[in-house]
């Protein structure tokens, strides 16, 4: 009798270290691994990134030194909703889509 409860103890005992081995082998867990990795290394940097420079075209006041795109620089004379008026050079403005801007520096 005792020797049977040391059986059924040693049987319960090795049941959730089988199960656990075998959730951690799965391809299922190994998949699903590999997508948190992929989006804790790529997706979140990439999108607190975009915020942020969200953030800086939504704050351009008027002699913000800007790059374009395109790669112009220049100084913000005027924001209006969707578009920036840029002065590239002395007597030369330029209009541009707020979406073209690249980079803020104050």
């Amino acid at each position: 009798m005792l020797a049977q409860a040391q059986d059924a103890a040693a049987a319960a005992g090795q049941e959730p270290s089988n199960m656990f081995q075998q959730i951690l082998s799965s391809p299922m867990f190994m998949f699903v691994i590999i997508i948190v990795l992929f989006w804790v290394m790529l997706i979140r940097p990439q999108r607190k990134a975009q915020k942020e420079q969200q953030a800086r075209i939504a704050a351009l006041q008027r002699g913000d030194k800007v790059v374009t795109n395109a790669g112009l620089h220049g100084f913000v004379e005027k924001v209006n909703d969707r578009t920036v008026s840029l002065k590239i050079a002395e007597g030369v403005v330029v209009e541009l889509e707020k979406n073209a801007i690249v980079q803020v520096e104050k």
